[in-house]
């Protein structure tokens, strides 16, 4: 098996599946582990990919490739406290501009902010005169509260490369504008040399409507969030019976006959709910209290039900299929799984809060795998709701419904 795995003799999904079973006999052998590691990327096989990129390290191969692969696959799986190690492990290895990138944007999904302001800072010191990096650097600043640090670094990239729009759309979004001081003027001249319906010109029109509303002139606001809105939209292939069929499938999950769920020594409090009713400053409430942590948005409790299934992460219809299927939930097994991920090792404290949206479409597995969990559903009046959805750019792939205000 060794020899067929180095030389790819079978099929790509057949070869992940045996070196899922294979792996631990070879948790020393180099090159096996760097072919499943291929194989992994190849099969879009999370599963394996975590496993065997861990046993490289584990076996001493800790260069910049094997650290971008590991920051890489445990961002997926939402594994926040080994990603914020591997993070910070990696500051000292990783030089190159591709790897800093992809170190800035690990430790900020895991919350290693601290390694993401080194990643942009190493990345400047690289090019001082690179607009993309002075804008990087405002993302970071913005992630530690550091407002006035991140307007002056978009504004920086700005004065570098007028032909930003990310920029832009950052800056904008900043805080709040008035009549007599605003990015208007700078914003239309902008998105008149975008092709429209590019994603420059989205963030533009997006940002027009916001600084627009701002000003309260409401309808020209109503204008550029509808135009920009509709852009996003014929761009995505999406349909509410898609959301409905989730739906069916996890409630059914919840009925399920199981396990008994897991217990951490730290219970977590969910804050689930759409976005846009009020998630993010419930959650900054709660943190403020001594005995409570935020860990964020994690992708901890969907990577954990799935790999639980034994589904690859890319595939969500064999991920549909198993739950129409399954006969028997390990509630514990899933639980401890999120645990594992979630659960803060570096501090003391009585809770943690978890604030992922899409979770409220486990609230039912959520009673079952955390029996001594908190839920706190954010509910807000339903018309503000949908509009303040329908004036976000989210990042590509979430909330497909928000660009639509009937599908809203």
């Amino acid at each position: 098996m060794r020899r067929k795995i180095l030389s790819s003799e079978l099929p790509v999904g057949y070869l992940a599946a045996v070196g899922r079973i294979y792996i631990e006999q070879v948790a020393n052998d180099v090159p096996v582990l760097r072919a499943l590691v291929e194989l992994g990327i190849k099969a879009h096989d999370v599963l394996l990919l975590d496993r065997s990129s861990e046993l490289l390290m584990l076996a001493g191969v800790k260069d910049e490739a094997t650290y971008i692969l590991r920051m890489e696959t445990l961002l997926r799986l939402g594994n926040v406290n080994e990603g914020r190690r591997i993070c910070r492990e990696a500051v000292g290895t990783v030089t190159s501009p591709a790897g800093l990138a992809m170190l800035h944007k690990a430790s900020s999904g895991t919350g290693a902010f601290d390694a993401a302001l080194k990643a942009t800072v190493r990345l400047l010191e690289m090019d001082q005169n690179d607009a993309r990096r002075w804008s990087g650097v405002g993302t970071a600043r913005q992630h530690i509260g550091d407002i006035e640090g991140a307007e002056d670094a978009y504004r920086k990239a700005l004065s570098l490369d007028q032909d930003l729009p990310l920029a832009r759309f950052l800056l904008s979004a900043c805080r709040r504008y008035s009549c007599i001081e605003n990015n208007l003027d700078e914003l239309r001249g902008a998105i008149g040399i975008e092709a429209e319906d590019s994603l420059g010109w989205q963030q533009l029109a997006f940002s027009i409507g916001k600084e627009l509303e701002d000003c309260g002139e409401y309808d020209g606001a109503f204008s550029w969030y509808s135009r920009a809105a509709k852009s996003v939209r014929k761009g995505i292939e999406y349909s509410p019976e898609t959301d409905r069929h989730i739906c069916d499938l996890l409630l059914q999950m919840y009925d399920l006959p199981g396990s008994e769920g897991a217990k951490g020594k730290i219970n977590p409090i969910f804050i689930l709910g759409m976005p846009r009713t009020g998630s993010s400053l419930l959650e900054r409430i709660l943190s403020s209290h001594s005995q409570v942590v935020s860990q964020g948005e994690t992708n901890a409790l969907l990577s954990s039900v799935r790999q639980y299934l034994g589904v690859p992460q890319a595939n969500t219809f064999v991920f549909q299929r198993l739950l129409d299927e399954v006969k028997y939930i390990d509630y514990g097994s899933i639980g401890r799984r999120y645990l594992q991920y979630v659960e803060p090792q570096e501090v003391e404290c009585a809770y943690f809060v978890e604030k992922l949206p899409q979770n409220v479409f486990f609230a039912g597995l959520i009673l079952k795998a955390f029996p001594e969990s908190k839920i706190i559903y954010t509910d807000r009046n339903p018309m503000d709701t949908c509009l303040s959805n329908f004036k976000q750019l989210f990042n590509p792939g979430f909330f497909p419904y928000s660009y639509d205000l009937c599908e809203t």
